[in-house]
């Protein structure tokens, strides 16, 4: 009954942050992107639409930006961020983007650390991976590892995508 006048289809759009796969996309030439490539399968198994892939560079400004411009178009429902997690000088996604939420899914983080144990053990405690909502669109931080992203995508987000973007549109 909750799910009642939940979306059956979601806007998906995939930002990969990343120094290198950026200067791979600048020069013409993205030949290590297995995220997008995941995430694109995953999401042509469902009824959900992958509606554009974006690359930015480990940079705040240039994160924001890109979220932001999502936003403002309303051109998804979703934003996927992949990379800049961690805890190195240059994984800056996490303070680009929280100080931007309107509201933070506190729960996507706990789930995704739970199930992330089962693959690389106590190594989960180094991702700062987070959702929140902005304006209505919902926002997901996740680590820039292929396999995190799926993990997070398959067995957390597309559960229960349509009632939180439901949720996030009231």
């Amino acid at each position: 009954m909750h799910k009642k006048g939940a979306p059956r289809s979601v806007k998906f759009i995939l930002i990969i942050v990343s120094d290198t796969r950026y200067r791979e996309f600048k020069s013409g030439r993205v030949t290590s992107d297995k995220t997008s490539e995941i995430v694109r399968t995953i999401l042509n198994q469902t009824q959900h639409k992958l509606v554009g892939i974006e690359y930015v560079p480990d940079e705040i400004e240039l994160i924001q930006k890109a979220v932001l411009e999502v936003i403002a178009t309303q051109k998804a429902d979703v934003v996927l961020l992949s990379g800049g997690t961690g805890i190195t000088k240059r994984d800056v996604t996490v303070q680009a983007i929280k100080p931007i939420l309107e509201r933070e899914l506190q729960g996507f983080s706990v789930l995704f650390h739970m199930l992330s144990y089962n693959d690389v053990g106590t190594a989960t405690m180094i991702s700062r991976a987070f959702a929140g909502v902005k304006a209505g669109i919902v926002i997901f931080g996740m680590p820039g590892s292929p396999n995190a992203v799926r993990l997070a995508l398959k067995n957390i987000i597309l559960p229960e995508i349509s009632l939180i973007v439901k949720h996030a549109k009231e």
